[in-house]
């Protein structure tokens, strides 16, 4: 059975991006506060805006990051990104 592991990193307002690209920027749509005063106490709940580059963080870089008309990200099947035959070499000395 596989196993898999979560490398994911969470994107925040000033970590670190590559070299030159922005860094991620999240701005407030609706707060609880305003949320609950627009259905009069019915609901509440929190929306968020944000706006980054596509390889902040943890992500996969698609053929199409490096070719003009390769495959793009919704093109990978899962099968080709997951549960992948690897080979551990361990370097220790």
């Amino acid at each position: 059975m596989p196993r898999f592991v979560e490398l994911s990193h969470k994107i925040v307002p000033g970590m670190k991006t590559y070299p030159g690209l922005p860094e991620p920027q999240v701005d407030v749509v609706v707060d609880y506060e305003s949320s609950r005063q627009r259905y009069q106490g019915q609901a509440e709940f929190y929306i968020a805006s944000l706006h980054l580059c596509g390889n902040t963080g943890t992500y996969v870089d698609a053929p199409r990051h490096r070719y003009r008309d390769a495959t793009d990200l919704a093109g990978l099947a899962l099968e080709r990104l997951a549960d992948l035959a690897i080979v551990i070499v361990d370097a220790t000395a």
